[in-house]
């Protein structure tokens, strides 16, 4: 199985990466840093069986730009339109998302996924590097990927 795993940070790209491999060393992962890269990489590469999405990320790699509050999401709608479906779910280090009147909560957010990308969308990793449960989280969630139909 080979997942692209969409994470422009670094220190949690690694945890996660050795979490996913202690999990199944069999695991092929790909990683893209940007919304342009992990587009490029979902429309080129059929082998390409889920992806493990960050939902704040920058446009371009190597951007000196802050990341984009709902690239993530933009980067799913995207998908849709051009008829890419993998098993897909995120990992954030964030509680809440936006600003002002558009602001989401990590649980708004999730029922906002489930709703718009049902059944493809599996759902969402807390992940905090001063905790382990994001990582019990991870392996049902790629249990649930590997299981995909």
């Amino acid at each position: 199985m080979n997942i692209l795993f969409v994470e422009d940070d670094d220190d949690k790209a690694q945890k996660v990466s050795g979490e996913i491999n202690s999990i199944d060393p069999g695991i092929g992962l790909v990683r893209a840093k940007s919304f342009t890269s992990a587009l490029h990489c979902l429309a080129k590469m059929k082998d390409i069986d889920g992806v493990i999405l960050d939902m704040s990320m920058p446009n371009f790699d190597n951007s000196q730009e802050p990341p984009e509050n709902f690239a993530g999401r933009d980067l799913l709608r995207q998908c849709k339109i051009r008829k890419i479906e993998r098993p897909t779910f995120v990992v954030t280090m964030l509680d809440r998302f936006g600003s002002g009147g558009a602001q989401l909560t990590l649980e708004q957010l999730d029922q906002q996924l489930a709703s718009e990308f049902s059944p493809a969308y599996l759902g969402i990793v807390y992940y905090s590097s001063a905790q382990e449960s994001w990582k019990s989280q991870l392996s049902v969630l790629i249990n649930q990927m590997k299981s995909y139909k």
